[in-house]
């Protein structure tokens, strides 16, 4: 049997981000739609984010802290900042228009803003004033918290004691983000911080792009179903197995992604391909997807979505719409950008 040859190229992850991107939507609308009682969480999204973070780590190159937040405030902040303000005029305008009355969307919308300014993962109470949380953009602020620390314990820890100090700070940051919502996404940036080494590791050792050996092929399979069985037939073991599964939830996505890689050769097609495009424009598809997420009432859709075939429409026309969106950015907006640059450098001459 000839070897399957992985290449390492730029887009070699752009399919596994472009069914990312739709299995996002498909999962927050089984979500979206749990009010009328036919709605349900799929629990897909885990293994798809952390494999994300294990992408983004894969380019990680070490660099000086202050160029490291610069490049990534001007990649991550910038559109995170533009998407909240035009989810919050997004969001005022449809509740007027639904509900009829503006101070009922300006208090509504404030609190989203909140929610956005404050960058909270979750919707947080305050003495019974909600704070709505900023959406599925709590991925973003991770990954901008988790690129710098990274640079951190690599700029001022030795290099032998870096997944050292990767394993602590994850491990610090998961117990936060259990227990409370931190700010900013600080805590999930700090829990993000060992999926990103990862990818690191991946890349520096050629983790993708090379064979693995015959062992791991057959003891990573059997230990991940031992785990499960045991769990079945033993419920009173939950708690160790739940730690030793903690390593092996580290490891997975690595074993999905390679997985992938290994299929993604052999999906090539148009349909594939536009899915790759979407992949490319993942960051700009994440961000119009929390602004139809957060904006649109989907809660008034759910009342209506009593069938599959109606959840199935939901899913599809969301979609469509967020692909859309993308693409009008994609296309249009640099052409606005540039006209505006061009009328504005007129001006001035």
């Amino acid at each position: 049997m000839k070897k399957i040859q992985i290449k390492n190229t730029a887009g070699m992850f752009d399919l596994l981000k472009g069914i990312t991107m739709m299995v996002v939507v498909i999962e927050h609308t089984f979500q979206d739609v749990g009010a009328s009682g036919y709605g349900r969480s799929l629990n897909l999204l885990g293994v798809f984010m952390a494999a994300l973070f294990i992408i983004s780590g894969y380019g990680f190159r070490k660099k000086p802290i202050k160029k490291v937040f610069a490049q990534q405030a001007k990649m991550i902040l910038v559109p995170y900042a533009i998407t909240a303000g035009f989810i919050c005029v997004g969001h005022c305008l449809v509740r007027w228009i639904v509900f009829g009355s503006k101070r009922i969307a300006v208090i509504e919308t404030l609190k989203v803003f909140a929610g956005l300014a404050l960058g909270l993962a979750d919707t947080l109470t305050i003495k019974g004033i909600s704070l709505f949380s900023c959406g599925p953009m709590w991925y973003l602020l991770a990954l901008f918290w988790g690129w710098i620390i990274l640079t951190a314990i690599f700029t001022y820890i030795q290099e032998k004691m870096h997944i050292i100090a990767v394993l602590i700070v994850s491990i610090v940051g998961m117990i936060i983000s259990y227990f409370t919502c931190s700010p900013f996404g600080i805590s999930r940036g700090m829990f993000a911080v060992i999926f990103i080494y990862m990818g690191y590791y991946c890349k520096k050792h050629k983790l993708f792009t090379e064979e693995w050996s015959l062992k791991f092929k057959i003891l990573f399979p059997l230990i991940i179903v031992a785990v499960i069985a045991l769990g079945l037939m033993f419920p009173q073991l939950k708690v160790v197995l739940a730690i030793i599964a903690i390593p092996l939830s580290v490891i997975f996505p690595i074993v999905f992604l390679k997985l992938f890689l290994l299929l993604n050769i052999f999906f090539d097609g148009t349909i594939s391909n536009k899915i790759r495009t979407i992949g490319r424009y993942s960051l700009y598809f994440l961000c119009l997807h929390t602004f139809e997420y957060i904006a649109i009432p989907w809660f008034l859709v759910a009342e209506r979505v009593n069938s599959t075939a109606a959840l199935i429409m939901v899913c599809a026309i969301r979609f469509f719409a967020d692909v859309l969106l993308c693409t009008f950015v994609v296309t249009v907006m640099p052409t606005i950008k540039e006209t505006i640059s061009k009328r504005l450098v007129h001006k001035v001459k």
